[in-house]
């Protein structure tokens, strides 16, 4: 804490004269995230923030329109591919001047440019160089019982930093070079004992005269549709239907965030000639697994814990060693085809979760994809073969008139598909095996003022119980009507059910203890309502009740939130956001979650169960164009209970605090 108050201070004091960072103003003063970032996160298993942190990059580092490809533009939220292949087609005829004239696109709606202008901006002639610190620090209050009983060896201070440079005109450092970044980011989780617990770094660049781009250090690679390498992250259905089940783009970008598992540490090139597209790249690192005594790795450590000697056993418990590419073509402009393989060995046999009792310490795993695009229609499909099966992905996207947007999808995921790298749309598709689904969803607008998503998921897992081979299946079910009365008052109707296979214990005619196959039932009903007041303040109301059976276990539990947001601009360099929910359910099986703000990169979806209170408020002050603080302090209390927690992470009392702190520097 110390540290980011006397960094703070000195660049208070020095802030007003620093130079302005060149390139589009943008006001820094906006909201933390959009709506369509909600509905992303809000159903993500984005647990270490990976998508979170993207979305940061993406507002600090916007896209140059006049530039970008169609796979960069895909990387914005809620921005479907066919859309980002019209800007591009848009591009070829007319270059962009402003931002604005994102609406002379095909297809392009008022939603889709509110989410846009976020993250893009027109230069023609983006010469620049741009220096950005991030200082992160986090603290509870209340002492877990490992701090009490000296378990965890660490302080209960949680730390991030993250520093990068990127000089985008390298004429006096290379004249081979148009662009060069560099990045490196340092994390300790709470109860664990160094400042630079978790590391990562990269160095990219790009070479114009040869086409090639390359980056040393931590990256990302993704390709197709993540069925044979998808290491960025997973999103989940969500109320934005239609974008929700496109995976991200083919490419190889820099690893900036804390997720110490799914990222390559070696080196990756991307080089391109006319209309072919290669990629290459090369792995070496270290991996936290759980390694019996038989030297066998049982399971992937993927908390990014090390607070406790066991913990720390885990760390770097393990090898993995990469090598792969990818082929891209464009024979026409409407036309994509992509071959994608890997090989991948361990320095130890893994475990198959597949199988408990085989073992494997090699992956071979390679697939093809295909895409067609036009202004109205996208089709695509990638099928991916690992050793002795197959995973399978195919769908279509049609917006036939500018008030309708169609959208199937059928995925066929072997259960024997054994890829540790893949990750694809589906029930569970992280990683892609074992499922079979059919996905379609519309996104109709009525009126001005009226817009109606829904989908429906019929999914089945071949293997649900692979000790029984027993198989289940489920469905799901999404409608959401948003209704916008003026530029002031929005109000969104929210319904949801979900059935999903659920295994338990009953009793056969001879009273010997069998399992069975259950179904959980979980409905949810929102009602969300959003008012702007004079520019200078938005209050949403959100209500939402849920209801959860299980007829074999004779489960009927409902449970019930209010919530009430209020972000408040209240000076021309302060914006104070507060956040208050009530909550009661029957128990933790019929939770809820509820999104909250935070600060630039961080993520919460605060988990709800029980009966009571949490409550935060979020204050955001840009001190001059180049420096931004963050403060948030949040408050949970649950009634009847005498503490909070388990093990050594019990908390006495009922009472949880939390504080935190960020500071973002851009020159």
């Amino acid at each position: 804490m110390r540290k980011i108050v006397d960094v703070s201070i000195l660049l208070i004091c020095t802030a007003e004269f620093l130079p302005a960072q060149h390139g589009t103003v943008v006001d820094t003063l906006v909201l933390p995230h959009a709506v369509e970032e909600e509905w992303l996160l809000e159903n993500s298993e984005d647990e270490r923030g990976v998508l979170a942190d993207e979305f940061n990059w993406l507002r600090d580092h916007p896209i140059n329109l006049c530039t970008a490809t169609a796979e960069e533009l895909q990387r914005i939220p809620g921005i479907s591919h066919l859309l980002a292949e019209n800007i591009v087609a848009r591009r070829r005829q007319q270059q962009f001047h402003s931002v604005a004239e994102l609406f002379n696109v095909d297809g392009m709606t008022p939603e889709d440019y509110a989410t846009l202008q976020r993250y893009v901006y027109a230069d023609k002639n983006d010469n620049s160089c741009s220096v950005q610190y991030l200082t992160r620090s986090t603290s509870e209050i209340e002492r877990r019982e490992g701090y009490v009983e000296n378990i965890y060896q660490g302080s209960p201070l949680k730390e991030y930093n993250r520093l990068t440079v990127s000089i985008y005109d390298t004429a006096g450092i290379c004249s081979e070079l148009t662009s060069l970044e560099t990045g490196f980011l340092a994390e300790k989780d709470a109860g664990e004992p160094s400042l630079t617990d978790f590391t990562t770094w990269y160095v990219a660049g790009s070479i114009p005269k040869i086409r090639t781009n390359f980056i040393l250090g931590d990256y990302l690679f993704s390709s197709g549709d993540g069925l044979v390498l998808n290491q960025s992250f997973f999103i989940s259905k969500s109320s934005d239907v239609i974008a929700s089940y496109k995976n991200n783009q083919s490419s190889i970008r820099p690893y900036r965030s804390t997720d110490e598992n799914n990222f390559c540490r070696g080196i990756a090139v991307s080089t391109e000639w006319s209309t072919l597209q290669l990629q290459m790249m090369y792995s070496h690192r270290e991996i936290n697994a759980m390694v019996d005594s038989a030297g066998t790795i049982s399971s992937l450590d993927a908390s990014g814990l090390f607070r406790t000697p066991t913990e720390q056993s885990h760390r770097n418990s393990a090898g993995e060693q990469m090598l792969g590419g990818r082929f891209h073509w464009h024979p026409l402009p409407e036309w994509t085809i992509g071959a994608t393989a890997y090989h991948s060995s361990f320095d130890h046999p893994f475990l198959n979760s597949a199988n408990d009792t085989l073992t494997f310490q090699q992956l071979n795993v390679r697939g093809v994809d295909i895409a067609y695009t036009t202004t109205r229609t996208d089709l695509f499909s990638e099928i991916a073969f690992s050793e002795h099966a197959s995973a399978w992905i195919g769908g279509v996207t049609a917006k036939p008139v500018s008030s309708l947007e169609l959208s199937l999808v059928a995925r066929n995921y072997s259960p024997e598909f054994l890829n540790l790298h893949s990750s694809a749309f589906g029930e569970h598709g992280n990683p892609a095996a074992n499922e079979f689904g059919l996905y379609s969803a519309a996104r109709i607008k009525f009126f001005s003022w009226m817009r109606l998503s829904m989908y429906y998921d019929q999914f089945r897992f071949p293997k649900f119980d692979p000790n029984t081979n027993m198989a289940g299946s489920g469905n799901d079910a999404l409608g959401l009507m948003e209704l916008r009365w003026n530029k002031q008052c929005e109000l969104e109707l929210y319904a949801k059910r979900k059935s999903t296979p659920d295994l338990c214990n009953a009793e056969d005619d001879f009273g010997r203890t069998i399992q069975q196959l259950d179904f959980r039932i979980q409905r949810n009903y929102r009602i969300t309502v959003n008012y702007t007041s004079l520019r200078s303040a938005q209050f949403s109301t959100r209500i939402e009740c849920v209801h959860v059976e299980e007829k074999l276990l004779a489960v009927n539990e409902n449970g019930y939130l209010l919530s009430q947001s209020l972000q408040w601009k209240m000076f021309d360099h302060l914006r104070t956001y507060l956040q208050v929910t009530m909550y009661k359910t029957d128990s933790y099986n019929s939770r809820m979650y509820r999104y909250e703000d935070e600060l630039p990169g961080a993520f919460t979806n605060a988990m709800l169960y029980g009966e009571g209170l949490r409550w935060y408020v979020l204050l955001q002050y840009e001190v001059g164009r180049n420096l931004q603080l963050y403060a948030k302090f949040s408050c949970s209390v649950k009634n009847g209970v005498s503490s909070l927690g388990s093990g050594w992470d019990e908390i006495p009392g009922n009472t949880l605090q939390q504080i935190s702190m960020q500071m973002d520097v851009n020159l």
